[in-house]
């Protein structure tokens, strides 16, 4: 059963309505068929399953809840002709059920040679799934186009209870009853009951207009006790006894915290003597007290940091615990954009700590409109949704492609012509044994995509990525190795098999290195030069010794521009003149290896100064003419001077 963000205020439950809705309806085709010229008919549509599954379609056991997701699986072919301009089809839902995410238009697309053309469009509302066509169905069958058939699923939510084993859903104007999952049809929603929980975080799901992230953690005291009882402490438990609990929360990139505390609250689930109670929020952000019944809560929030880097907040939860209640913490964050929307593709991540324990969790929408494969019997497939991560990735543009190579063996020994009386198209280029082949295809960042081919039960597909072939990259940054949910599948009868590919986006960073020369003058060996620099809004201060080693910088963002000044004071020797090298500006490069180089050389010029020598004589006349020689010795320079008596 799907679940809900906990106390929630007014003005956000009707937000959350909205954002736990995903939806899937996806389109391809089936084996080519010849056609006739004309569209005589509506499309045939068969519904081929109503399965219980989680928001993003993955599968599960079980009958249906009021508030639970089901996935709708269908096809549809054209009996005769072709569709025309205005031509459709289309799908009623029944009372009980609704599309999780509407109203909203979608592309209705196929691939032809190789490339995705849109031949319609899908208009999704609360009841209903229309498909029209549009004049491109034309050109396509002017091209020899016959393939007008395909498979679907709708992603839908159980919004009333449902006695009956069968649901009633209109397909193209005729009612069709449709078993429902499980047994009983649709119940109301399970009553709560106490199951003692332990240290996690969990959010709701994302739509393309979600503009907050809703994080909740839940906890149970009892766990934490037995936990941070190994850490040496000692938590006190009674109900009277206010203790206090100090957690550190972590925001990954591409969010910031919301900054109003009314939003910050802290409540209590349920208690091992009351498992059926309503959940009741306690405390606020801002000191707000929201219910005393169950103690007196202090919740207080420091919000620190950067969202570029990564917001922290600790949070300090005061009160008199309960000894084995589930509790929660709930709060928000905001994306970063310009439209404070999330970004589609983009992982979302949150940690929270408190001592050694660590509750993460993580978020991300792709858009679920998308390609799927009609397989044949004893067939099944594969489809990626493509994701980003690191402190780039929310600069990857949105069309952003990636090739995905695909290598793939049959089964059992089996070749390609095993299969030659099956219908059954291989996929890429055959293997020069036919026991497989390989191929290649695009994946879409922020998208599903399904692998436009299908192989036999028990193939293994291996999956890799070049992130060289991504159409393209930020600028200063580069893509790391991708990592896939999956790398190596063994297909299913019928199903395709969901694998997630990420690619991480990190800054190129380098660094400068600072050279030291000098000329006109003996530097002493332990004298220090002092650089100081200025990178983008970055400050400081490099030593070098003249003759000595480069010295290199921090790193920073390749395509910072750095300026270099060289500090005159420090640089000065005594009895030398000084002449400073000018500022130099540079940009860092992308290459770690190979930092940008500069070198200052600073040139001295010993300070000058004479001497006069006066003669002067006493007690006899000296001619006039005599001179009275004088050798002297200054440093390393020698000389003499001739002087006659005054």
């Amino acid at each position: 059963m799907f679940t809900k963000p906990l106390f929630a205020p007014t003005s956000v439950r009707a937000r959350v309505a909205a954002i736990i809705g995903v939806f899937a309806l996806l389109f391809a085709y089936a084996v080519a068929v010849a056609a006739p010229t004309a569209w005589a008919a509506s499309p045939d549509i068969v519904v081929t399953k109503l399965v219980k599954s989680d928001v993003n379609g993955n599968e599960q056991q079980g009958a249906l809840r009021v508030d639970d997701v089901a996935k709708l699986a269908f096809t549809w072919s054209a009996p005769t002709g072709k569709p025309s301009k205005g031509d459709s089809f289309s799908i009623g839902l029944p009372a009980e059920f609704t599309n999780l995410e509407a109203p909203q238009k979608r592309p209705l697309e196929v691939t032809h040679n190789g490339a995705q053309v849109q031949v319609g469009e899908c208009s999704l509302t609360a009841q209903e799934i229309v498909c029209t066509f549009n004049e491109k169905t034309d050109d396509l069958h002017s091209q020899g186009f016959r393939q007008w058939s395909g498979a679907g699923e709708a992603l839908l939510k159980a919004k009333a209870e449902h006695r009956q084993e069968e649901s009633t859903f209109t397909l193209n104007g005729t009612p069709k009853n449709i078993d429902l999952p499980g047994n009983g049809g649709i119940g109301p929603q399970a009553k709560a009951v106490y199951v003692k929980e332990s240290f996690t975080k969990v959010a709701t799901p994302l739509t393309r207009n979600s503009k907050v992230l809703q994080w909740e953690t839940r906890l149970n005291t009892a766990y934490l006790r037995e936990e941070l009882a190994k850490a040496g402490t000692n938590l006190v438990l009674d109900k009277q006894t206010r203790t206090k609990l100090v957690f550190t929360d972590v925001l990954g990139p591409g969010q910031r915290f919301n900054e109003d505390l009314a939003n910050w609250r802290f409540g209590i689930r349920n208690h091992a003597g009351e498992p059926e109670m309503s959940a009741v929020p306690l405390t606020q952000g801002d000191g707000k007290d929201l219910n005393t019944a169950y103690g007196d809560f202090n919740l207080e929030v420091a919000i620190s940091g950067d969202p570029s880097e990564g917001q922290r907040a600790t949070i300090t939860v005061e009160g008199p615990f309960w000894p084995d209640a589930n509790y929660r913490l709930w709060y928000q964050s905001i994306p970063t954009t310009d439209d404070a929307r999330v970004v589609p593709g983009f992982k979302y991540t949150n940690e929270l700590s408190l001592q050694q324990l660590r509750a993460t969790a993580e978020r991300f929408y792709s858009d679920s409109f998308t390609v799927t494969v009609n397989y044949l019997p004893n067939f099944g497939g594969f489809d990626i949704t493509k994701l980003a991560g690191g402190d780039g990735a929310m600069l990857i543009p949105a069309d952003t492609t990636y090739q995905v190579a695909v290598d793939y063996t049959l089964p059992g020994g089996a070749t390609i012509d095993t299969y030659a009386n099956q219908n059954w198209q291989a996929p890429g280029t055959p293997k020069a044994d036919k026991t497989g082949g390989n191929a290649t295809f695009a994946v879409t960042l922020g998208k599903k995509t399904t692998f436009q081919g299908q192989f036999p039960v028990g193939t293994v597909v291996r999956l890799s990525e070049d992130p060289a072939t991504a159409s393209n990259a930020p600028a200063g940054y580069k893509y790391g190795q991708p990592t896939f949910s999956k790398s190596e599948l063994t297909i299913e009868n019928g199903k395709s098999l969901a694998v997630e590919l990420t690619n991480s986006a990190v800054q190129q960073r380098g660094k400068f290195t600072v050279t030291k020369t000098a000329q006109g003058a003996a530097v002493p060996a332990d004298k220090e030069f002092t650089f100081n620099y200025t990178c983008g809004t970055q400050q400081g201060t490099l030593k070098a010794k003249a003759g000595g080693p480069a010295v290199a910088s921090p790193f920073f963002p390749a395509g910072t521009k750095c300026t270099i000044t060289e500090d005159e004071t420090a640089a000065q020797l005594a009895g030398f003149n000084l002449t400073v090298p000018a500022a130099q500006t540079v940009t860092i490069g992308a290459d770690p290896a190979q930092p940008t180089a500069v070198t200052f050389d600073n040139v001295y010029a010993a300070q000058t100064g004479k001497f006069s020598v006066v003669k002067s004589v006493v007690g006899v006349v000296v001619p006039g003419d005599r001179e009275f020689v004088f050798d002297y010795v200054c440093g390393a320079d020698r000389g003499s001077l001739s002087v006659r008596a005054d």
